[in-house]
């Protein structure tokens, strides 16, 4: 604020109506942006001052008693954080002012106190002003402090992109640890300097499942490997994904929306990257790990679930307003649905069992990275996994994000297709799942937006699977039965 757009001469007096009038038009320009009904105050309240300070004469002077009175009701108004009050002329800021501090309290009170001592006579205008400084300052200053914590409390809590999460080093670690006879704990560098993991602790309510399906896997098979054959069959190659690939678009009419890409050296086999023009691209890892009796779970997974929901989404009242909506983050949901539809094929095939094993081993292997260290890690995980290569991409997942491995941390996240589908299967009954495909959102939401009547079905594209209900809802209870979780459904 200008001073000397309502500074008056020092030696002047206020002694009339009219005067105390142009005080009142000069005080208020600062408030040119406020509502009308503080602008009304701050005229009534200036007005109204001048009335007690120059009736019956302006050479009156206030006692003791209504000075204390004054000097209190400022105080009080500063601590309130609502329109101040200095002297009776009123000081209206265009945001409420927050919490002062002690100090800045200390110091607007004294700026009052020498307004109030020569309010007899009004001549010390410029401390008024140099209260509303004061006061402007500080509301700036903790603006600028609640901004700053609200961006680092964003910054903290937004978590590092995937993509982030890849070692700069990774081929020469991987060399490393190799060469130490799985004893070096690697040194992992990334391209950015913070990263923000969003997940502090590994969740363990259902280690105790995740330990019972491993453990029937090796009882059953023998071995992951023995397992993975007996189940999956042959690894196809490029071409025959690519075959796989197309087909499975073209029959879903999405050829324009989704590409595919191959790349070397990723963390995950597969994953799904999605645009903000609505078109989605799959990332798949090489060398391929597909296999002949699996690569439809896959498709199933990544464009049936993960690209249709997104596309989906698109097409609900929510769209880019779940916040309006209150909806909830969907990632539990999205990957535990995703994993049921990757198994759907096998359920249907009594010859064959749909053991989560993948989902099972990530969490139990997160549980354990915040136990030990990388190398101690990948011996841990031989009874369940003997192939070398697999262990390391394994302990890679779950400790990735992490530079100095030796530590007993982890990247938690992959635990979220075990909680996932868990949850999905207990809500098996209860929710309309082809509605659940509706967007991305959680098993609450669907129960919460299927009761208001807002899910929009009829633009929505349908996988095959959904097709026929009550041949997915058998697919179902088979995962269920299997995964040793028939006995939580809810009703």
């Amino acid at each position: 604020m200008d001073k000397k757009k309502i500074s008056t001469n020092k030696n002047s007096q206020l002694q009339t109506p009219k005067e105390a009038k142009t005080v009142t038009k000069k005080a208020t320009i600062r408030t040119q942006s406020v509502s009308p009904q503080i602008k009304l105050f701050a005229k009534e309240s200036i007005i109204n001052t001048y009335a007690a300070l120059a009736t019956p004469s302006p050479q009156k002077s206030l006692n003791q008693k209504e000075l204390a009175k004054i000097k209190k009701n400022v105080v009080n108004q500063l601590k309130n954080k609502s329109s101040l009050m200095a002297s009776g002329i009123a000081v209206v800021l265009q945001k409420p002012v927050q919490k002062l501090s002690s100090n800045n309290l200390s110091s607007a009170s004294s700026k009052a106190d020498c307004l109030i001592d020569n309010g007899k006579n009004m001549k010390n205008l410029s401390s008024f002003t140099e209260v509303n400084v004061c006061l402007n300052t500080q509301n700036k200053e903790n603006n600028c402090q609640q901004n700053a914590t609200k961006d680092k409390k964003a910054k903290k809590d937004k978590k590092t992109a995937l993509k982030d999460l890849k070692p700069l080093n990774l081929e020469k670690e991987k060399e490393l640890f190799f060469k130490s006879n799985f004893t070096y704990n690697p040194n992992f560098l990334y391209q950015l300097s913070d990263i923000n993991l969003n997940y502090s602790v590994p969740h363990t309510k259902y280690f105790d499942l995740a330990l019972k399906i491993l453990n029937e896997v090796i009882k059953i098979y023998g071995s992951e490997h023995k397992f993975n054959e007996e189940e999956g069959g042959q690894i196809i190659d490029i071409p025959t994904t690519t075959s796989f690939f197309e087909k499975y678009v073209k029959d879903l009419e999405c050829e324009d929306l989704v590409t595919y890409e191959f790349q070397s050296n990723t963390i995950s086999p597969t994953c799904c990257q999605h645009n903000k023009d609505g078109t989605s691209k799959i990332i798949i890892g090489l060398p391929i790990l597909y296999r002949e009796l699996r690569i439809q779970g896959v498709l199933n997974h990544e464009i049936g679930t993960h690209f249709l929901r997104k596309h989906n989404e698109r097409q609900q009242v929510w769209f880019k307003q779940r916040k309006k909506f209150g909806l909830e983050p969907s990632s539990k949901v999205e990957e535990g649905l995703a994993l049921v539809n990757q198994k759907y094929d096998l359920a249907l095939n009594q010859s064959q069992k749909p053991f989560v094993f993948n989902a099972a081993l990530h969490y139990y292997a997160s549980v354990k990275s915040s136990q030990m260290s990388f190398s101690e890690l990948f011996n841990d995980l031989e009874k369940y996994v003997k192939d070398p290569d697999k262990r390391w991409r394994e302990c890679l997942r779950v400790k990735r994000g992490i530079s100095d491995t030796s530590q007993h941390l982890g990247m938690y996240k992959d635990q979220i297709y075990l909680i996932g589908i868990r949850r999905v299967l207990k809500y098996r009954n209860k929710i309309d799942l082809v509605k659940l495909h509706s967007g991305k959102i959680t098993v609450k939401d669907c129960i919460k937006l299927t009761e208001k009547n807002l899910i929009n079905t009829e633009k929505i594209k349908i996988p095959y699977f959904l097709k026929d209900i009550n041949l997915y809802k058998k697919a179902l209870d088979r995962i269920a039965e299997v995964n040793f979780m028939s006995d939580i459904t809810v009703l």
